[in-house]
């Protein structure tokens, strides 16, 4: 990488943790919204770019590692959640789109944008009568109860999908159990 290539990488990566430290005063919560994508994705390369919730680079890098954190800076900046306004915009528009209208925490409003693109939960809401909010507030009694076993949130989920047990469905219940309640 050039003098002037490497020049261009700390500007992005400057503007991405200024863009970070905002999030996290914004949140109150060191990863959240795209930052959660951009700290996956650089452990993913496993290129040692994230320190401390931040992007952090060396000259002893190769290359290669510096042009994969570039890229993940570069996608990350174009990202709709990487601002403030993004962030904002995304709550008004999520918390739209699955029916409720009342105030949800920021916290809530990025569980929410979390599962409105995730694959588990789309099956569910698609292959059954379950309404998004619905599926939404089983996982939130069972993150309050704490007690909530997975066989409980099994049952629940059927008995408000209104349909009948197969394979594939209970395997996306179980893992969005895992994935929202267990944190695994």
């Amino acid at each position: 990488m050039t003098d002037e290539e490497y020049k261009k990488l700390t500007h992005i990566v400057k503007i991405a943790n200024n863009r970070l430290k905002r999030m996290q005063e914004f949140t109150g919560k060191d990863v959240s919204w795209s930052a959660y994508y951009l700290q996956s994705k650089l452990d993913n390369l496993k290129v040692n770019a994230w320190s401390n919730n931040f992007i952090t680079i060396s000259k002893e890098m190769s290359n290669d590692q510096l042009q994969r954190v570039y890229n993940a800076t570069r996608n990350f900046l174009t990202y709709k959640t990487s601002t403030i306004t993004g962030i904002k915009k995304s709550i008004k528009e999520t918390t739209n789109a699955i029916g409720y209208n009342f105030d949800v925490t920021k916290e809530e409003a990025e569980t929410l944008y979390r599962l409105s693109d995730d694959d588990t939960f789309k099956y569910i809401t698609e292959h059954s009568n379950a309404k998004a909010s619905e599926v939404w507030a089983i996982i939130e009694e069972a993150k309050e109860k704490r007690h909530m076993g997975l066989d409980r949130f099994i049952k629940k989920v059927y008995e408000m999908a209104e349909v009948t047990r197969d394979k594939e469905m209970t395997m996306n219940i179980i893992s969005l159990y895992n994935k929202e309640i267990r944190g695994k």
